[in-house]
């Protein structure tokens, strides 16, 4: 039988404990710990008041934590990331809600490059 543990998602690093989380690669690490963050406070859970202003707690620690790293502080410094409730409307005409994501221009404009990098393979 292998002995081998399971990795779960709550076993596995963050990005910012990562020893390459500087410069271009820690808007990446970022990217991912964000999402990461948004899934594990919002995950299975109604889209309330409530769960939305625990998330968002989280994502601003995350924040702080980029900007305490100054791994890359032209990326994290004076940046914001605001989660809010949006309303999708289903195929039946009921509204579902959904939490989006409000970036200041600077942080959203690094991640949407990086990412273009990424999918062209020049990151």
């Amino acid at each position: 039988m292998d002995s081998t543990p399971i990795e779960t998602e709550a076993a596995k690093p963050w990005g910012h404990q990562h020893p390459n989380c500087k410069g271009e690669a820690a808007i990446a690490f970022f990217t991912a710990d964000l999402s990461r963050t948004v899934e594990e406070h919002l995950a299975h859970r109604d889209v309330t008041d409530e769960a939305l202003q625990d998330a968002q707690r989280a994502v601003d620690r995350l924040l702080r934590i980029y900007v305490a790293l100054q791994a890359a502080p032209h990326a994290f410094e004076g940046q914001k990331i605001t989660l809010n409730i949006a309303f999708q409307t289903l195929s039946d005409g009921h509204k579902s809600p959904y939490v989006a994501l409000e970036t200041t221009p600077t942080l959203e404009t690094m991640i949407i490059e990086m990412q273009e990098r990424e999918h062209t393979g020049l990151a």
